[in-house]
């Protein structure tokens, strides 16, 4: 009787790795691409039907606003600010530029909602493509499906927000970069420098992968083509990197005195170090414990605060020189707030949270992802030299996540990894479950 529980388990696997294979045999009969097509096509529409049902009234206050308002404010000629007559650079105008783009600065949420939706669609074409590269078609049709249609980006994607934009375009950056290491191409390098440049300028959180990316590249090029190429191939990445960051880095210089991609490292480093951080975050929102720290500024921060009357960047430097010494005070403290932040941004539950079927939806999609993901990225650890392009990423982002913080929104892009990985650890099970039986019919046979 004990080996009936494991029978019926055997049963139940088999069974359903004869269904993932039957449903991915069935979508790859028309062709990976048509395939492909049609999950995208699907996936594209859902979001689009979603957001139709919920409607657009209230579009630009449920998202980040200011992003538009900045694009409208370029559109009417009045610059890059917010304040009237006060220009800024305390983001990166990537996604700013994006929706002037779009709309010329004129309040269209349509085409914003549409134009993203199809952002999503190529991302969804982008994880297909990086996983048929490292594990074959069935996983890179089990990655495009999961990525078009994951939860969190069906809803997201078409939010006034960035970030379906930075996801796509560190996507394709990724995946033009592992083909450039199998190849030397000299424009994938070109592409590869413009994706990351885009994607800096989008969110430049991004920055450590992209200063990464270049040193990888070069190394892999030159293990196939030479050390000569492959410091070409590096040089490329950089130059063009560079070339799209220099306008915005001219901006900042003429704003704030110094070349910076933004004015808001030094308050967001204060801000992370502060054991009033924990106030809200992570179940709430950490704009509310940003404004709880902010407002009980020691007396002495404030006057000196009060008393700075430089350009705006100056301000940030001291809430950076603060921080720093918060730091050097107190590391041990720092330490163990680091490694909670790094926990909440891959804890089961969502953060901030919200409803309880929302709460549960997301564990119930979340933790099999990450477990799987995981499970892929162990099994294919014997090509960690190709992989640590992806690593890196994952790296970048849990130094960031330590020293600030990191809500689920600011993850999300790198779920795109997990599915990947995660449809390669279930392809390969598929196949060693079709493989048991055919094994064991043969043993039969020769008997």
């Amino acid at each position: 009787m004990a080996g009936v529980p494991a029978i019926g388990a055997n049963e139940t696997m088999a069974t359903a790795a004869r269904c993932l294979t039957d449903l991915t045999a069935r979508i790859g009969q028309y062709g990976f691409g048509r395939g492909l097509s049609a999950i995208v096509a699907a996936g594209v529409g859902m979001r689009l039907l979603l957001r139709a049902l919920h409607g657009t009234a209230n579009y630009h206050g449920e998202g980040y606003g200011f992003f538009f308002d900045l694009a409208a404010n370029l559109a009417a000629g009045r610059g890059y600010q917010l304040a009237e007559g006060e220009l800024t650079a305390f983001r990166v105008p990537g996604y700013p530029l994006f929706l002037l783009a779009l709309t010329e600065g004129q309040w269209q949420p349509w085409l914003i909602i549409t134009a993203q939706a199809l952002l999503g669609g190529l991302t969804a074409i982008a994880a297909a493509l990086i996983a048929r590269d490292l594990f074959g078609s069935r996983a890179g049709l089990l990655a495009g499906a999961a990525a078009a249609f994951y939860p969190y980006y069906l809803w997201h994607d078409t939010a006034l927000q960035e970030t379906a934009l930075v996801t796509c375009l560190t996507a394709w950056a990724t995946l033009v970069l592992l083909r450039l290491a199998r190849s030397g191409t000299l424009r994938l390098a070109l592409l590869a420098g413009a994706l990351l440049g885009a994607a800096v300028l989008t969110r430049e959180t991004t920055l450590p992968f992209a200063l990464l990316a270049p040193l990888w590249a070069g190394w892999h090029v030159a293990r196939l083509r030479g050390v000569r190429r492959g410091m070409v191939a590096a040089g490329a990445i950089l130059t063009v990197l560079g070339a799209g960051l220099t306008p915005w880095l001219v901006h900042t210089t003429n704003e704030y005195g110094e070349p910076v991609l933004g004015s808001e490292f030094g308050a967001a480093l204060y801000a992370g170090t502060d054991p009033l951080l924990f106030s809200f975050y992570p179940d709430g929102s950490v704009d509310d414990s940003r404004a709880a720290i902010f407002a009980r500024l020691p007396l002495a921060y404030a006057a000196q605060l009060a008393a700075t009357d430089q350009p705006p960047l100056a301000r940030d430097h001291l809430y950076r020189d603060w921080a720093l010494e918060r730091i050097a005070a107190d590391p041990a403290g720092f330490a163990a707030r680091s490694v909670r932040k790094v926990w909440i941004a891959f804890r089961p539950l969502p953060s901030p949270l919200h409803g309880m079927a929302e709460n549960l939806a997301y564990v119930v999609i979340w933790v099999p992802l990450l477990l799987l993901g995981l499970a892929g990225l162990w099994s294919a650890r014997a090509q960690w030299r190709r992989d640590l392009l992806i690593y890196a990423q994952f790296g970048a982002f849990i130094a960031i996540t330590g020293v600030l913080w990191a809500q689920t929104a600011h993850r999300v892009f790198l779920d795109l990894y997990l599915m990947i990985y995660a449809a390669g650890f279930v392809s390969r099970w598929i196949d060693r479950r079709r493989s048991g039986p055919e094994l064991a019919d043969q043993a039969l046979r020769s008997a």
